[in-house]
């Protein structure tokens, strides 16, 4: 039998990738109206992706033309099905259970997971950590901000610098103050890092196996007081992960197939902001309501939006996200069909630049694309993930791996 020639193998593969992608992107139903303005949405945000890299406008001021390209909330999809998630305790639950159930899909939590991590209140802290600097913010979310607004906001997040437990205190006085994505914590606090550890190798073999090496994972910490220290919508390619030590968060989650109607914004990273800090009921699009209490371990995939309303008076917790997350991009683009997290590829086509970019500029790509991203530098990742030390075009060396 004759073997088909490189040229026609390729054509062939073209055809296949676009059929691929028009299928996968074609939101359910028969509306078609609806169908052509994701369409238009995805194309779109491809555009404006690639044209901050040409044009080297890294991060844009006003987004008008995309975040208003889906119309207003009363135009939105209103009678989708609702989404679902598990809830195991800490005596049902098992990894094997979730992956046969959710291919690992949808969010789950288990409660009272990690009960040691529950030691870990204000007084545990204030006792036992040290007392290294790091970079707080003043709280400042606008839940009022009108549904057609298309610029950055012009308040600039207040950053203040403190040694650890100098900012708990004033944290404590104000309820102003937020610690937020904080990776050296854990680092210079090997107790706490070590119960973090203990708790995601109690889920068993199957973790570094289908998920990552714990210790390859980002372990981003937050901590709060009060209503006002709260994460605005936001979403990011890696699982999270997350532990709660004190506290009560309430997660606002929705999947990534509604990201053309969550009026998305690029950031420094792969991950994606919104213009929209808190989800609105008259938005319509499906979301998961989930609170997390202290022991608890929260799971969602990547690029699921979450937005986190924190309660409680010191709300801590951690959230672990395995960087081997980070291969899937390019396997979900290569062969669309085995797009994982699902309603993921509008994101990944969209992101894929602006992440080629972030990619080349801190990580070895051959190493990348074969799952084997090397042991976590805290120190060397805060230069370029968490926003409150990152300015606009600034980057870390590359990681020696």
């Amino acid at each position: 039998m004759k073997l088909p020639s490189l040229k026609s193998f390729c054509f062939l593969y073209v055809v296949f990738w676009v059929v691929s992608v028009v299928y996968i992107l074609t939101p359910g139903g028969l509306d078609i109206p609806r169908i052509l303005s994701e369409y238009r949405y995805w194309l779109k945000l491809v555009f404006w992706s690639w044209y901050r890299i040409i044009n080297e406008t890294w991060l844009y001021s006003d987004y008008a033309g995309l975040v208003d390209a889906m119309g207003k909330f009363k135009t939105f999809p209103k009678n989708d099905a609702p989404l679902t998630y598990l809830t195991y305790t800490r005596d049902n639950f098992t990894l094997e259970d979730v992956y046969e159930k959710t291919n690992m899909d949808i969010p789950f939590i288990v409660k009272n997971f990690a009960p040691v991590i529950a030691k870990f209140n204000y007084d545990y802290v204030m006792e036992t950590f040290q007392d290294d600097e790091y970079n707080f913010e003043v709280g400042h979310v606008d839940p009022d901000l009108p549904e057609n607004c298309t610029s950055r906001s012009e308040v600039i997040m207040e950053r203040v610098q403190y040694p650890l437990k100098k900012g708990l205190k004033k944290m404590k006085e104000t309820k102003d103050l937020y610690l937020r994505f904080a990776q050296t914590l854990t680092q210079n606090n090997p107790e706490f890092d070590e119960a973090l550890i203990d708790a995601i190798d109690s889920i068993g073999p199957m973790f570094p196996k289908l998920i990552g090496q714990m210790p390859n994972a980002n372990r981003l910490c937050f901590i709060g007081m009060g209503e006002k220290s709260k994460t605005i919508q936001h979403n990011a390619i890696t699982d999270n992960w997350f532990l709660q030590a004190s506290g009560r968060k309430r997660w606002v989650l929705v999947p990534p197939q509604y990201t053309p109607y969550m009026k998305a914004i690029f950031t420094n990273t792969i991950a994606m902001g919104s213009l929209l800090p808190i989800y609105k009921e008259e938005m319509g699009i499906p979301v998961v309501e989930i609170i997390s209490e202290p022991g608890d371990l929260l799971f969602f995939p990547g690029f699921w939006w979450h937005e986190v309303n924190n309660e409680g008076e010191f709300n801590f917790g951690c959230g672990v996200r395995p960087r081997e997350n980070i291969a899937r991009l390019f396997k979900s683009l290569i062969f669309p069909p085995v797009t994982f997290p699902s309603g993921c590829l509008g994101v990944y086509l969209g992101l894929f630049p602006s992440a080629m970019k972030v990619i080349y500029e801190n990580f070895p790509i051959a190493k990348l694309l074969t799952g084997d991203v090397g042991s976590f530098d805290a120190k060397n990742h805060q230069k370029w993930w968490a926003k409150d030390q990152k300015k606009e075009g600034e980057t870390a060396d590359k990681e020696e791996i």
